[in-house]
């Protein structure tokens, strides 16, 4: 689980800050495409959920999009939301010396949809560098700092912006 904290600055005078919890599950598969194995493709799916707390802010209470008013509800709302993605990208790792130890780093692209009614369809990429340690062959817990932005396609016009979600992280792999 993490916890997410965005701020969006339009120029149209309007803030929005978002906080939360998130869950993000991803099943993938690794296919190495050098001898050595420090390049791999992957691909495979993506769970995101998200239990977010928008504030809202404005210096103008109205946002105009191509000329016309779009209103917003002033102050604090609520949401859920279960996103499914499939992805695919490139990684890299490597060992440091003859230890468990080792520093990777991957970059993937996606897209999915989403059970949150202004962001149906959604692309997103998501770029991480970080170190793990080999527990065993099937478990490796790890630390990185990962970047995600997520581009609704659709929506009210105020929502047609990028999401980005940044920070470090701690988690695991399992290799079945």
């Amino acid at each position: 689980m993490a916890v997410l904290s965005t701020r969006i600055h339009s120029p149209s005078n309007y803030y929005v800050a978002h906080s939360g919890d998130r869950l993000d599950f991803e099943l993938i598969g690794r296919t190495a495409i050098d001898a050595e194995q420090l390049f791999r493709v992957t691909y495979g799916v993506r769970w995101l959920r998200n239990d977010t707390t928008s504030s809202y802010t404005y210096v103008g209470c109205t946002y105009y999009a191509a000329g016309a008013p779009y209103s917003f509800p002033c102050g604090t709302s609520t949401s859920e939301s279960d996103d499914l993605f499939g992805e695919i990208g490139m990684q890299f790792a490597t060992p440091i010396g003859d230890t468990p130890h080792t520093v990777f780093a991957g970059a993937e692209l996606g897209f999915g949809g989403s059970s949150n009614p202004h962001w149906v369809n959604t692309f997103f990429s998501d770029l991480s560098l970080g170190y793990q340690y080999s527990v065993s062959d099937n478990f490796r817990p790890y630390v990185r700092y990962r970047v995600q932005i997520f581009q609704p396609l659709g929506g009210g016009p105020a929502l047609d912006q990028n999401q980005v979600v940044q920070g470090p992280e701690i988690g695991f792999s399992v290799r079945f």
